[in-house]
């Protein structure tokens, strides 16, 4: 179409001619990048050959590589070493060419078969298991475009996760207490886990964040009365992908996992994931206030209370916590070394704190009391100048050689 011709067009016309350009753009990038995908050299590599061969002539005005040129989508990036005289293309960001194949992909049987039973389908790819399509099948299951209903009124994506999640590799049975299925099933579980985060609807999303949250950290098994734990590569594989699950429901269940667990490990990567996945969030806050003010272990609740600083730094009722635990009376020295050790990671310079522990040291008659609450005003005390007094008058006026140690120690840190 000539310039003229394009002149002529009504508004309504000129807006159709942009649509019907935009869609031809789009599903030829997206059969470029299906092929660039598949290839075995270079994937985010295009050459000039194979570019011209989906998009045309750079020479023709009104070629589909000039627009994508021109757009910034696509963008000369050199020579291909092999050939020095053939250009060689590339996009803007991996994203966009993962997001055209997304877009070219019609029907989920590109990535798993969907004839699939027990063991590979002759001659059928299954690209869920090839890395560079994880992002691609992440970006179809986040389309708004794809049919809402297939057979039997169940909608296409839900189909596409039942068949991850019930994906049978033919690798043998596994009855074992570290491995409950096979390599491949696993996988596909593990795409499904991600998947429905692009997905939230799905009606398995809940029992699918479960089932990856147990495989990694574990689940106390009610017949012999113990914690259970899979093998590491597959704790492993699980704690990669929670962070790129549905985060409410993986923090539902992470804080479960570190109220119910006794075993501290898991208790420990139980809240380092917990940190990964959201910081901030109100409801991973609300979990984990709730297990330090419930838990018996004051190992657990120092972890937490650190973990919680990371998420909403210098939560005043973690804060709270660690003051009471200095300021009650107690033989138990570890418990409350431990609580000073803690409030010091946590609460610099907070001024509530700073105010607690000076009222501690004024107010206590046990000297060990006393004695944890200037360690602590060392470590969350700089420049304060109540802090600084106080502790001069110890130095100056204690009887008690090692608390007099602590002051000057102290003192020298603020």
């Amino acid at each position: 179409m000539t310039d003229e011709e394009k002149d002529k067009l009504t508004n309504e016309q000129k807006d159709k001619l942009l649509d019907k350009i935009k869609n031809d753009l789009n599903a030829t990038l997206g059969k470029l990048e299906k092929v660039s995908l598949d290839g075995e050299v270079s994937r985010f590599r295009l050459t000039h050959r194979l570019v011209r061969q989906y998009l045309g002539k750079r020479e023709a005005k009104s070629s589909l590589l000039n627009r994508a040129l021109k757009l910034g989508w696509l963008n000369e990036v050199g020579v291909a070493a092999e050939k020095p005289r053939e250009k060689v293309y590339g996009f803007y960001h991996a994203t966009f060419q993962e997001y055209f194949a997304a877009l070219a992909v019609e029907d989920w049987d590109y990535f798993l078969p969907k004839d699939h039973c027990d063991r590979p389908v002759e001659g059928k790819r299954y690209r869920i298991f090839e890395p560079q399509w994880k992002q691609v099948i992440l970006l179809w299951f986040g389309r708004e475009d794809i049919k809402a209903k297939a057979e039997e009124n169940e909608k296409e994506k839900e189909e596409f996760i039942r068949a991850l999640v019930e994906f049978e590799d033919a690798c043998g049975e596994w009855n074992f207490d570290k491995v409950d299925r096979g390599f491949y099933e696993y996988q596909a579980n593990f795409i499904a886990a991600a998947a429905i985060n692009e997905f939230k609807a799905c009606s398995r999303a809940d029992e699918i964040v479960r089932q990856v949250v147990r495989w990694g950290f574990g689940y106390f098994n009610t017949e012999k009365q113990e914690w259970r734990t899979f093998l590491d590569p597959i704790k492993e594989a699980a704690r990669e992908v929670i962070p790129q699950t549905i985060r409410p429901l993986a923090i539902a269940v992470l804080i479960e996992i570190i109220r119910m667990t006794k075993n501290e490990d898991t208790r420990r990567k139980a809240v380092e994931s917990l940190e990964q996945i959201d910081p901030g969030n109100p409801k991973a806050i609300a979990g984990l206030l709730e297990v330090i003010r419930t838990t018996d272990s004051k190992y657990t609740q120092y972890q937490v209370i650190e973990s919680l600083d990371k998420i909403d730094p210098g939560n005043p009722e973690a804060i709270a916590v660690l003051l009471e635990i200095i300021r009650r009376p107690t033989k138990d020295e570890l418990t409350r070394s431990g609580a000073t050790w803690t409030l010091r990671e946590i609460g610099q310079g907070h001024p509530e704190a700073i105010a607690r522990l000076l009222e501690i040291i004024r107010t206590t008659e046990d000297e060990w009391t006393r004695r944890q609450a200037v360690d602590g005003l060392g470590g969350i005390g700089q420049g304060n100048p109540d802090a600084i007094a106080r502790l001069l008058e110890i130095i100056r006026t204690t009887e008690d050689e090692w608390t007099c140690r602590e002051a000057v120690e102290s003192l020298g840190k603020i």
